[in-house]
């Protein structure tokens, strides 16, 4: 009876280290959004970030892109870059993403929208 406790303890064992360690936590995919919420007129947008490439390029105000069903990068922010079309000056500004990342990993976030409110303040907000 002891002999059949250890060996069943044992395939026990073998069977959780050579399976549970190949076990990884689901990604989570959502739909991400880049919008010029400012009146700037903007080209060259972009998200500097490890994470999926969100289109930007020319934004005039109001407009947006999304990037459809993508792996979230879970990162604490990110730095988004962009020019003003009429004066050509350059301008970046970081975004956090701490409350997102928060409702994303409970599952309670699908869409995160990524927005550019001024040359110097952006916002996520899940949606």
């Amino acid at each position: 009876m002891r002999h059949k406790l250890v060996l069943f303890l044992s395939l026990a064992l073998f069977a959780c280290s050579v399976g549970c360690e190949g076990i990884r936590p689901k990604k989570a995919i959502v739909d991400i959004t880049l919008k010029n919420a400012s009146t700037h007129d903007l080209a060259w947008v972009e998200i500097d970030w490890k994470g999926p490439l969100v289109p930007g390029g020319i934004m005039s105000p109001g407009v947006s892109k999304t990037a459809v069903s993508v792996e979230w990068p879970n990162l604490p922010g990110a730095k988004i870059s962009f020019i003003d079309r009429k004066t050509r000056k350059p301008y970046s500004v970081e975004v956090s993403f701490a409350s997102v990342n928060e409702r994303i990993l409970s599952g309670k976030c699908r869409e995160v929208t990524i927005r550019i409110l001024d040359y110097d303040k952006a916002e996520a907000n899940c949606e």
